[in-house]
């Protein structure tokens, strides 16, 4: 335990906290700010979001998190907004939205939806009330309802000039701020506090040390974490950058920092969509690339994404580094080839072939935010009628996240047809050795990976969906 300071509103709060004490617990029961809700404490309701800024390089960002998944061991030097700060001036224009629109009835989720629509206002490129729907996933409310909430944010996004609501953000976040403080948004205090938060201090690497990235699961499956080591302090796992024939992902990198990076969209354009479905806002704010990886779930919607765009990882260990396709990464049912006190420092992405595509289909039981049955990711390119490039990989089916090698290689055999699409599902059928669990039966999950497989290439494909059909019924003596 060693002594943290840190902001809480307009408070500078100094206090020996264990690292792996979670936010949530040192807001409610050590600083008595009880508008923050406990409710899930696994990151899945909201009922707890506050705003977190801290100093990122030459400025300092707010993001939407679940302070039931934040370990204090992060917030040193850091600047917490709870829905106490956001009203200390007075009902804000959020507050009034949301009250005029008949949203709050219990309001145990209410803070939570007014600390996440202020931290869409906050970050927004536009004031559209689809971003703002986005901006609410991972907030859930059991007694009022969806319909009023969506009127609620239909009135708060038609409260200011969308073409002024921009012009604001173009100068960067503090000129937000300012905007949003002089519309009482925020309270007057917010951009200066913000301007004079310090860096975050360094980790300090123990032997022994558990390497922790944005704990998301980490604190789902653990109540306390032993002697962690905090990733983001890291610069060296930071930052998105090219390297020659290569797109370069820190290992420390967010989810929401590769869904909306303009370097990634540029390339995979199809995958800000994608992302949409593996996690809420405040999950992918703090989930990290490389945390994805080394978790090793066989359904990583993430790691199965990686897989199909061919990546390898860069490990390292203090001054000793190798190379490692991903595929090879992923050993057995959550074992990964990484020594102790190795880390995945960097992901290496092969830029792509001009006019290949990246696709991705996740069956699940909810459209979004959920686990999937199964889950398929594939870079294809179609070029006069035969695929040059094939790279299928599918979760669910496996112990580990699978490169479908047999069906990859299969595609790239023929010119591609009715006959082709319909043999390839199959391969990928025997590629596989799913396992009969709570998400399906081992005979389901054959079935809708060849599905799934087949209707990956009938959407590269689409001139392809009436041959097929007519050889379905020819097969069938129709």
């Amino acid at each position: 335990m060693g002594i943290s300071t840190f902001w809480v509103n307009q408070r500078r709060v100094s206090l020996s906290l264990s690292p792996s004490q979670r936010v949530v617990d040192l807001l409610r029961r050590d600083l008595s700010l009880v508008g923050t809700k406990e409710g899930c404490r696994e990151g899945d309701c909201g009922a707890c979001m506050i705003l977190w800024g801290r100093r990122e390089g030459a400025q300092t960002l707010y993001r939407s998190v679940n302070s039931c998944l934040l370990p204090a061991g992060e917030i040193d030097g850091s600047h917490i907004l709870t829905i106490e700060g956001l009203s200390a001036e007075g009902t804000t224009p959020v507050q009034k939205a949301l009250e005029e629109a008949g949203v709050v009835q219990c309001g145990f989720c209410s803070p939570g939806f007014v600390v996440a629509l202020t931290g869409f206002l906050l970050n927004s490129p536009r004031l559209d009330s689809s971003l703002a729907r986005e901006a609410l996933g991972g907030n859930l409310c059991r007694c009022t309802g969806y319909a009023s909430l969506g009127r609620g944010i239909e009135a708060l996004c038609s409260l200011w000039e969308k073409g002024e609501f921009e012009e604001s953000g173009r100068s960067g976040l503090l000129a937000r701020m300012e905007w949003l403080v002089a519309r009482k948004v925020l309270p007057p205090w917010v951009p200066s506090l913000a301007q004079a938060l310090p860096d975050p201090p360094p980790s300090s690497h123990r032997r022994g040390s558990l390497p922790v990235g944005g704990a998301t699961d980490l604190l789902v499956q653990r109540e306390t974490l032993s002697s962690p080591l905090f990733l983001s302090r890291k610069p060296s796992l930071q930052g998105i950058r090219r390297s020659g024939e290569f797109l370069s992902l820190g290992g420390g990198v967010n989810l929401e920092e590769f869904r909306l990076s303009p370097l990634v969209t540029d390339l995979f354009p199809e995958l800000s969509t994608a992302l949409l479905s593996v996690a809420s806002p405040p999950i992918r704010a703090r989930a990290t690339l490389a945390g994805n990886l080394v978790n090793a779930s066989p359904i990583g919607d993430l790691s199965l994404i990686l897989l199909s765009l061919g990546s390898s990882l860069r490990l390292v260990k203090g001054n000793s580094r190798r190379t490692l396709p991903l595929e090879r990464f992923f050993l057995a049912y959550r074992k990964v080839d990484l020594l102790p006190g190795e880390l995945v420092e960097r992901i290496l992405i092969p830029l792509p072939t001009e006019g290949s595509r990246l696709f991705f289909e996740k069956v699940s039981r909810r459209e979004r935010l959920d686990i999937a049955s199964v889950n398929l990711s594939a870079l294809l390119l179609l070029k006069e009628g035969r695929l040059e490039e094939a790279r299928l990989a599918a979760g669910g089916v496996a112990p580990v996240p699978l490169l479908l090698s047999k069906t990859s290689a299969l595609l790239l055999s023929s010119p591609l047809s009715p006959g082709l699409i319909r043999e390839a599902g199959e391969t990928a059928k025997g590629e596989v050795t799913p396992i009969d669990d709570v998400r399906g039966s081992a005979l389901y999950k054959t079935h809708l990976l060849g599905r799934l497989v087949a209707g990956v290439l009938l959407r590269l494909a689409p001139e392809q969906a009436p041959l097929l059909e007519n050889l379905v019924l020819e097969e069938k003596g129709g």
